[in-house]
């Protein structure tokens, strides 16, 4: 309940969250968009030839 009661939660745009003075909304933003540019790379890397073909323009 303190936590809640600080306040603190509510500055999270004032919190510098590593060595690059980044705050906790601009450093959790960067971290979630490399995690979906993994997951999407990841996928694309599984995926069978046949199905990346369907999508290729026709040379």
């Amino acid at each position: 309940m303190s936590f809640f009661a600080s306040g603190t939660h509510q500055n999270y745009d004032l919190l510098i969250a590593d060595n690059t003075e980044r705050n906790a909304i601009e450093w959790i933003t960067d971290w979630l968009n490399l995690q979906i540019e993994r997951a999407a790379r990841d996928r694309a890397l599984a995926l069978p030839v046949d199905t990346i073909m369907q999508f290729c323009p026709k040379m």
